[in-house]
């Protein structure tokens, strides 16, 4: 939560963010699927139960200032965000064979919940189509980090009305194409580079967990002047 609360302090509206699931079904929210790199546990997320899950240290891997921030639950982040009005992209991590109940569980959680800031998106499509069926309200993206040529298809049979790509794979055509079918278009930047030649390609969503928050701003402020600048040259 502390990473979420400095996001927000430094002005991020829009936070991503990636969610496994308990042994006992738990959405929790936790980038890998394992606990050894950023907790003082060990093995699989979802091979622990959440009262285990809430005791560990989560932070001190990061450094001593953050010594004892724990794993979120999903739900407690749900309600800070509505708190404080910061908007939530969702990840979702389950695996088809490993958590065989996923669409089950995250219908039911999500189903119980009013989420007006929040979408989720993946790249089980499977997983997506189902929810989109159990909860039609839940706004979707599907998560597409491959050239295909069935991209319409992919967001239409999911129901998305987001399209995230790496920028390894986005072409400027793919932004043209999922915008024309009605998707928001998301893409990581690694690189100052990337914010530079993504919001040039016109993509709606830009996130990054390498690029300082202030230094993003930066290149969309630079990317806004050349514009408005050759506007004015026009």
């Amino acid at each position: 939560m502390a990473a979420f609360r400095q996001a927000t302090a430094l002005g991020a509206d829009v936070i991503e963010l990636d969610v496994q699931l308990s042994r006992d079904g738990v959405p929790v929210v936790i980038h890998d699927d394992t606990l050894d790199r950023t907790t003082n546990g060990s093995g699989a997320v979802r091979c622990m139960d959440w009262d285990q899950l809430v005791q560990l240290d989560a932070g001190s891997w990061f450094g001593s200032g953050f010594a004892g921030e724990g794993i979120p639950a999903l739900g407690d982040v749900l309600a800070w965000a509505a708190d404080c009005g910061v908007g939530l992209l969702i990840e979702i991590k389950t695996h088809p064979v490993h958590d065989p109940d996923a669409a089950e569980l995250l219908a039911a959680f999500f189903g119980a919940r009013q989420l007006p800031n929040c979408a989720i998106y993946s790249s089980d499509h499977v997983l997506l189509q189902d929810l989109a069926t159990a909860v039609p309200e839940l706004a979707r993206g599907a998560l597409v980090n491959e050239r295909t040529p069935f991209l319409p298809q992919i967001l239409r049979i999911t129901e998305s009305k987001l399209l995230s790509q790496s920028v390894w794979v986005l072409t400027p055509d793919t932004v043209r194409d999922a915008q024309e079918a009605g998707a928001v278009v998301c893409s990581e930047a690694r690189y100052p580079a990337d914010v530079r030649m993504l919001a040039g390609w016109g993509v709606d969503l830009i996130v990054s967990n390498r690029i300082p928050l202030v230094h993003l701003a930066g290149e969309l402020r630079r990317v806004n002047e050349m514009r408005h600048h050759d506007t004015a040259r026009l």
